[in-house]
C-alpha cells in the first residue's frame, strides 16, 4: 500500500516558480497552488458497494461512450427495488484493449469547477475527496456521484488541498498562497463529512498519517495534531525563513515526516524528521557537483508492498527528474533524468500532477511501481497541458494516456480502485482533477 501526499497547486504559477522557470528554462517549477494535501492512500480492502442490473460492454479504444467505472441514473423499479445498470466489465480476464494512447478521457463530474486535489481513503475501500477553489466533494465507487461538503472556501482562493486520515477524518484547506497575504480557511470533519468545523491553524498543505495524527505546513513552520485537527501544536525546530513550503508527507504511523521548501529562485530543500517532528535534518538530494535541487514538485510516501519492499520510500518529481529515497536511507537516487524532464524536449515542461501506484495483485500483474505524470508548459503566459503519461519501468520510458484532455489543466491524479467483490475483472480508473471538474479514463492491466 502507499501514501500519496501533497503538492502545490494554486491555479497558475507562483512568482517563485515564474522566476525559477525563467532561470531554468521552464524546467521544474509548476503551479504552487499534486496531492498533495496530505492524502494517505492504500486501496486494498474489498469495497462493499452493490450494484445490480445489466452488463455493458467494455470500452473500445477511442470510444466516446461512457467510460469504465461510471454508472447511469436508476432506470426502472421492480417490486420496489431500484435497478442500476452495472458498470461496464470485461466478460473474461482483463487484458489490454490496445494502446492506452487511443483511449478516451471522459468528464465524469463537477463540470465547470476548478479542482486542484484528490485524496483516496487510506487502508482500503474507495472513498475519494476532491478539493477545489470553491469547496470539497466526496464520491465513492463508481466515482461519478460527487456530494458537496459543507466547508468554507476562501473567496479569492486559487487552491484547495484535501487529505483523508480515516473513514471519518478528513481535511480541506482553501488558500491563496504565502506570497499573497494568506487568506486561508481550514476545515476538518471527524464524522465522515456529515459535519465540518473550521480549524485554528493557518495551513497551506496538510498530510494525514491516520485518523488522529496529521502534519500541516504553514508559511513559517510545521504544526502537528494528534486529535484529528481539534488542536495543533507548532513544532519548535521546524521554523523556516525566506522560503515557501511546497510539499509535506508523512508515514502512516506519523513518526517520519518530510517537508519540501522552495526559494524565490526555485532552489529546493528537503527536511526530514524520524521522531514525530521533534528533530529535523536536511536530506536534500544533490543533483551534481555544485548543483542543488531545482523545482521539487511533490512528495509521495510509499510503505512498500508485500513481496516488494524495495518500492518503499519517497518519490519526488523535480526539474532534474524523479528522485527516489529508499526507506531507512538518506541517499536519494535519480530514477530517470530523461523521463519526467527530458532536456531535449520541446517545449520544456514541468510536472503538474504525479501519482505512484504500488497496489499489486495477481489479477493485474503490475511490475511496479507504475508512475503517472501530468505535464505542462507555458504558452503566452498561461499553462498549456501536454498530456498525462505512464511509466512502467521506473521513469525510463513513458507512454501518453488517452485523448480528450486538450485545453484542460491537470492538478491531481489518482488510480481509483475497482470493486473486486462485485466485478472481479473490472479495470481500474485513472481520475484527474482539472480546471473543468473530474475526468476519468479506464486503466486495464498494463501486462499479463
Amino acid at each position: 500500500m502507499f501514501y500519496k501526499l501533497i503538492r502545490r497547486k494554486i491555479g497558475g504559477p507562483s512568482l517563485i516558480c515564474v522566476a525559477a522557470l525563467m532561470v531554468a528554462a521552464l524546467a521544474g517549477c509548476g503551479p504552487t497552488g499534486g496531492a498533495p494535501t496530505g492524502t494517505a492512500i492504500s486501496p486494498t480492502e474489498t469495497p462493499t458497494v452493490e450494484i445490480t442490473g445489466t452488463v455493458k460492454p467494455t470500452l473500445e479504444p477511442g470510444s466516446t461512450a461512457e467510460p469504465t467505472n461510471t454508472a447511469a441514473e436508476p432506470t426502472e423499479t421492480v417490486e420496489g427495488t431500484v435497478l442500476l445498470p452495472t458498470l461496464p466489465v470485461p466478460t473474461e480476464s482483463p487484458t489490454p484493449l490496445g494502446s492506452i494512447g487511443d483511449y478516451q478521457w471522459k468528464q465524469v463530474g463537477l463540470a465547470g469547477l476548478s479542482l486542484t486535489d484528490l485524496a483516496l481513503l487510506p487502508q482500503g475501500t474507495n472513498l475519494i475527496l476532491a478539493g477545489g477553489v470553491k469547496g470539497a466533494w466526496l464520491s465513492s465507487y463508481d466515482y461519478t456521484d460527487w456530494q458537496p461538503q459543507d466547508v468554507k472556501a476562501e473567496a479569492e482562493s486559487r487552491n484547495g488541498e484535501v487529505a483523508i486520515g480515516s473513514q471519518d477524518v478528513m481535511y480541506y484547506i482553501s488558500h491563496t498562497g504565502c506570497a499573497s497575504g494568506l487568506p486561508i480557511k481550514d476545515s476538518h470533519t471527524t464524522d465522515g463529512g456529515n459535519t465540518w468545523a473550521e480549524m485554528t491553524i493557518e495551513a497551506v498543505y496538510i498530510a494525514a498519517a491516520n485518523g488522529t495524527t496529521a502534519y500541516a505546513a504553514t508559511c513559517s513552520s510545521i504544526s502537528k495534531t494528534t486529535d484529528a485537527g481539534a488542536t495543533w501544536t507548532e513544532l519548535p525546530n521546524s521554523k523556516v525563513t525566506n522560503v515557501d513550503p511546497h510539499a509535506i508527507a508523512t508515514s502512516p504511523d506519523g513518526n517520519t515526516v518530510f517537508a519540501v521548501y522552495v526559494s524565490e529562485g526555485g532552489s529546493g530543500a528537503v527536511m526530514m524528521s524520524t521522531d514525530g517532528g521533534s528533530a529535523w535534518k536536511d536530506v536534500t538530494p544533490k543533483a551534481g557537483e555544485g548543483e542543488g535541487l531545482q523545482g521539487p514538485m511533490s512528495l509521495t510516501y510509499v510503505t512498500g508492498s508485500e513481496g516488494r519492499p524495495q518500492d518503499g520510500g519517497v518519490y519526488m518529481p523535480s526539474a532534474q527528474g524523479i528522485w527516489f529515497l529508499p526507506l531507512e536511507s538518506t541517499e536519494w537516487q535519480l530514477m530517470s533524468n530523461e523521463g519526467s524532464r527530458d532536456p531535449s524536449a520541446a517545449p520544456p515542461y514541468y510536472t503538474s500532477a504525479f501519482f505512484v501506484d504500488t497496489v499489486y495483485s495477481e489479477e493485474y500483474d503490475k511490475p511496479g511501481p507504475v508512475l503517472y505524470e501530468a505535464r505542462e508548459t507555458f504558452g503566452e503566459g498561461v499553462a498549456v497541458n501536454l498530456g498525462v503519461f505512464r511509466s512502467l519501468d521506473g521513469g525510463k520510458s513513458w507512454e501518453e494516456i488517452g485523448k480528450g484532455l486538450d485545453g484542460h489543466t491537470v492538478r491531481s491524479l489518482v488510480v481509483a480502485p475497482h470493486d473486486p467483490s462485485a466485478h472481479p475483472n473490472m479495470v481500474e480508473t485513472l481520475l484527474a482533477a482539472t480546471d473543468d471538474g473530474i475526468w476519468a479514463i479506464p486503466m486495464p492491466p498494463p501486462f499479463r
